[in-house]
């Protein structure tokens, strides 16, 4: 039987790694929402990052709710296709 040692000095702590990957992703989420129209980025920041409704987002953007949906989910639509065409699978956004 082989035994093997453990250098705790080289051993990574246990969330350096998904603290790594979350970073990269986050860099091609960020490069991905920056290929996305100006109008289309800002419904996705007001919804998502922001927390906001859709009645809200459509005051500040002084458009009908139902223009602030259909920019949400094509902004979605574009950005999976994006994502994809940067390789990255859904998958590895959660």
């Amino acid at each position: 039987m082989i035994e093997c040692e453990i250098d705790e000095e080289i051993a990574s702590p246990p969330g350096q790694f998904s603290e790594c990957a979350n970073a990269e992703i986050s860099q091609l989420l960020e490069k991905a929402l920056d290929r996305l129209p100006a109008k289309q980025r800002e419904a996705l920041d007001l919804l998502f990052m922001q927390g906001m409704r859709y009645e809200d987002i459509s005051r500040i953007m002084d458009i009908p709710v139902n223009t602030v949906k259909t920019r949400v989910f094509y902004a979605k639509e574009k950005l999976k296709n994006i994502l994809a065409l940067m390789g990255v699978k859904r998958s590895d956004l959660f």
